[in-house]
């Protein structure tokens, strides 16, 4: 775990100006996640807070990286979010939120399985979990395929979301394009 922490800090201060941001498919992508006023939402692998630009204020956000690097950041920025550096898989409780986003985070989650099962536990009855990225998944897998395999994993295919997925969530969205990749899933 301390490997892929020092990846991310070490990238921390510059990772605005080397990752690109799409506005528009941010907005599409979050778009997907329905959000009402007050819900309560949570951010998952915030990095340097890149998706707080695009979500309504009228919402309960926790925004969340075990990067302390890449909240520093992203705390300049937004200094009123609810910002938590630590590791997701070790969040405790049971149904605090209503959302759940994963942006351009699942390839670094290495235990899949354990990251979807979290995400169920931490969801309210009918949360919607949406994993999604500003890039295709053959996009996002040429980009990781460099990375260390303890750091970065590929992103699964739509086919093998529904598998890992469908026991825990109902599937109502898988898109795959060049542009963005997204599943969204509501727990059943």
């Amino acid at each position: 775990m301390t490997e892929i922490i020092d990846f991310f800090n070490q990238r921390a201060a510059s990772w605005d100006t080397t990752v690109p941001v799409n506005a528009e498919r941010i907005r599409y992508l979050v778009s997907l996640l329905s959000l009402s006023p007050g819900d309560r939402v949570l951010d998952v692998g915030c990095g340097t807070g890149v998706l707080e630009d695009f979500l309504p204020h009228d919402i309960r956000l926790t925004a969340m990286d075990f990067s302390s690097e890449m909240i520093k950041v992203a705390k300049t920025k937004h200094p009123d979010t609810n910002y938590v550096v630590g590791d997701f898989l070790e969040v405790d409780g049971e149904a605090p939120y209503d959302k759940i986003i994963m942006y351009n985070v699942f390839p670094h989650f290495i235990e899949r399985e354990r990251a979807l099962k979290k995400a169920y536990q931490l969801l309210a009855p009918h949360g919607t979990l949406l994993i999604c990225h500003g890039a295709g998944r053959s996009v996002i897998n040429t980009r990781h395929s460099g990375i260390k395999s303890n750091i970065s994993r590929s992103l699964p295919t739509t086919e093998e979301f529904r598998t890992l997925l469908t026991p825990l969530f109902d599937i109502v969205l898988a898109e795959d394009s060049e542009e963005y990749f997204a599943i969204k899933g509501i727990k059943n």
